[in-house]
């Protein structure tokens, strides 16, 4: 597992949630923007519950963070792939995006700037 933090080339507002914001294409291993960063990538790309429901969009909160989705989201960790815009040195096509746990830490960790509410 990565030990490694990561920083950004620039500072980007996001919710306490590493999902959100996403789709995952489990053939590729990626998680990669969704459209209009409304995706959830637990949801089968549906969208966000919590923000249908007009709630705030928190990880510590949300329906799918439980003990029945936790093997998977373990698997997320060791191969899996993200491609947030805030990390990608320049637009290279030869960018492999970032390890999935580094980013689980830098979403939910105090320094990410969050969005207001």
């Amino acid at each position: 597992m990565s030990q490694s933090r990561i920083i950004p080339f620039f500072r980007r507002a996001r919710p306490a949630c590493p999902f959100y914001g996403f789709e995952y294409f489990p053939k590729l291993k990626q998680f990669l923007p969704a459209f209009q960063d409304k995706g959830c990538a637990l949801n089968k790309n549906k969208g966000c519950i919590m923000k249908r429901l007009g709630k705030k969009i928190c990880w510590d909160e949300c329906l799918f963070n439980n003990t029945k989705n936790g093997k998977r989201i373990r698997a997320f960790f060791v191969v899996s792939r993200i491609f947030p815009e805030e990390f990608e040195p320049g637009k290279s096509r030869g960018w492999e995006g970032i390890n999935f746990q580094d980013w689980f830490k830098y979403v939910l960790g105090k320094g990410t700037p969050r969005p207001e509410d």
